[in-house]
């Protein structure tokens, strides 16, 4: 499903490293459709109940999440292309994270004005970043380069 909705997103013929950006996000995305199920087994429903209550999930999943993953992974890959073309360009020697969501989220809010070094991670994988409310979050899906730094984010670089 990520393959096809990331097909119908107009991108081009995915590369290795978008291959191994699918991959991921196909884990992820497994996982949690796993944690959906388990939450829902929690609430006791009964046998009867059971199998429209996966199927329910299961719907959500291939609908809703795969054109999410597939519009993020076409965002990280805008700003991957971005940040490469500032960098070869030579002229432009800073990036600052933007926010551009009428309600970013808190993580995203601590980022806005952020400025790095162009070609240096905000964050290398296994970081943990704290939000503008002190609560705290371990970045485990990649390093972070630039946005998105979660799905449906609406940030961006600008180059500074």
């Amino acid at each position: 499903h990520l393959l096809r909705a990331y097909r119908s997103q107009g991108a081009p013929a995915p590369d290795m490293r978008t291959m191994a950006m699918i991959q991921r996000a196909a884990e992820s995305y497994v996982s949690t459709t796993a944690r959906w199920i388990e939450n829902a087994l929690e609430k006791h429903v009964s046998r009867a109940a059971l199998p429209a209550l996966i199927e329910q999930v299961y719907a959500q999943s291939n609908t809703t999440r795969a054109q999410q993953f597939a519009q993020t992974e076409r965002h990280r890959m805008t700003q991957a292309a971005q940040e490469a073309a500032w960098q070869r360009g030579g002229a432009v020697a800073y990036k600052v994270w933007r926010t551009h969501s009428a309600k970013p989220c808190n993580f995203c809010m601590a980022l806005d004005g952020k400025r790095m070094t162009m070609g240096d991670p905000y964050f290398v994988r296994g970081d943990t970043m704290l939000d503008v409310a002190g609560k705290k979050r371990v970045l485990d899906y990649e390093d972070v380069y630039h946005p998105p730094l979660h799905p449906t984010c609406a940030c961006s670089l600008d180059a500074a």
